[in-house]
């Protein structure tokens, strides 16, 4: 599915970009949720739309794995499957680095 294989190269690219954000500002995966709640300074507000952008781009990349599974309407899922689904794509991104 050429659609999904571009989905995941861009969520691929984008978590390169967010992990070396991270890496130059000495941020950790831990603290990744107070920086996108509350950024602070120009390494703040990098890493947090980097984080934003790698997200939604991992959601489109879970929407098109839904998708394949017959799934059209993703906002009717559980919680339970949503997170499969999460999972799921992190997955399939890591299995294509």
């Amino acid at each position: 599915m050429p659609q999904l294989d571009q989905a995941v190269e861009e969520a691929k690219e984008t978590f390169a970009v967010l992990t070396k954000l991270m890496a130059e500002h000495g941020i950790s995966f831990l603290d990744i949720e107070t920086f996108v709640q509350r950024p602070v300074g120009l390494a703040g507000v990098s890493v947090a739309m980097a984080y934003e952008q790698w997200a939604r781009k991992m959601n489109t990349v879970a929407c098109l794995l839904a998708h394949q599974q017959g799934i059209d309407d993703s906002s009717r899922l559980s919680t339970l499957d949503r997170q499969r689904l999460t999972v799921a794509a992190f997955s399939l991104v890591q299995e294509v680095s």
